[in-house]
């Protein structure tokens, strides 16, 4: 049996224009509004046609195309398992932040979120951002450090459950979130101290999320790491 070039080509369109698409998408966004090159790695970028492809639809842009392109990821693991700071920043692909309650404020709170605390009403399953989907962080430097406060008079521990999401600002953990860890920190000798605070922050270390959260009145301090990089 035999197949006549543009036949064969056709088994490549959708995939080579959804490619492309994929990288306009990209492109659009203003953190890498001043790219000058565009660097093709893994088995695909071996294809002589994906290579074409990318040329002629940015032309504008240098594509460059490392030899034996399609062993380029495996060896940046290897180098990266030996010199883990080879990577010293990235660029993230979701929003990263903790499920916490705020105080109710009727009107801007839906009512199927109201719950009572020993605090007060409160809202529940609220987003706290601490790091925004195409922030570019360093590795191994804590980011945005935010205080948490228990809510109920008899509560021994802070339980701060992560979430990411492809949205720049969500609101709630349950609309465009997605699960991916949790840290609990006990509250030693708690005394009904609403104001006693835990101070969390979220460190991007490697191919994991270290969260660290402090108790201020203590000093203790607690660490967990996450697997869910993006």
């Amino acid at each position: 049996m035999k197949f006549g070039v543009e036949v064969f080509r056709t088994l490549f369109d959708e995939s080579l224009s959804k490619t492309i698409q994929h990288i306009e998408k990209l492109l659009r966004d203003l953190a890498v509004s001043d790219l000058r090159a565009i660097l093709m790695v893994g088995g695909f970028s071996d294809s002589p046609m994906l290579q074409e492809k990318v040329k002629f639809s940015f032309p504008n842009i240098d594509v460059i195309i490392p030899a034996e392109a399609s062993y380029s990821i495996l060896r940046g693991a290897l180098i990266f398992g030996h010199s883990p700071k080879a990577i010293s920043e990235r660029v993230l692909k979701y929003t990263y932040g903790v499920e916490m309650l705020t105080p109710f404020i009727k009107g801007r709170h839906p009512e199927s979120k109201r719950v009572m605390m020993d605090s007060g009403p409160k809202c529940k399953h609220v987003f706290h951002k601490h790091v925004e989907r195409n922030q570019v962080v360093k590795v191994g430097d804590a980011q945005v450090t935010q205080s948490y406060h228990p809510v109920n008079w008899d509560q021994t521990a802070i339980s701060f459950p992560v979430y990411a999401s492809e949205l720049k600002d969500p609101q709630y953990t349950d609309v465009g979130c997605k699960y991916v860890g949790e840290m609990l920190v006990n509250l030693p000798d708690h005394d009904g101290d609403f104001s006693r605070e835990v101070k969390l922050s979220l460190t991007f270390s490697g191919t994991e999320i270290e969260v660290i959260g402090v108790d201020e009145k203590t000093g203790e301090e607690t660490k967990a790491s996450i697997n869910f990089l993006g």
